[in-house]
């Protein structure tokens, strides 16, 4: 099978996850944690984008590597 069609199959899923994925945040429960402690809601958000932005960066450098292991179970198995 085409490595092109692979891809083109995998960007279509639901599982595939975009940028906005890793940095959702629900605004309703940071503004209720805010009104109790603000130094901590900063401190906690701040934790939040870089655990996020790790997260992220692993996810698309490891990306070319889950194509190519579809591709070969693709192969293997048709």
């Amino acid at each position: 099978m085409k490595l092109s069609r692979i891809i083109s199959r995998f960007f279509n899923k639901d599982e595939f996850c975009y940028p906005k994925d890793f940095f959702w945040i629900n605004k309703d429960s940071v503004k209720e944690y805010w009104n109790n402690t603000k130094i901590l809601s900063v401190v906690a958000l701040i934790i939040y984008f870089v655990l996020a932005t790790f997260a992220f960066v692993g996810y698309y450098l490891l990306l070319p590597l889950r194509l190519l292991h579809e591709w070969c179970e693709e192969w293997c198995y048709n």
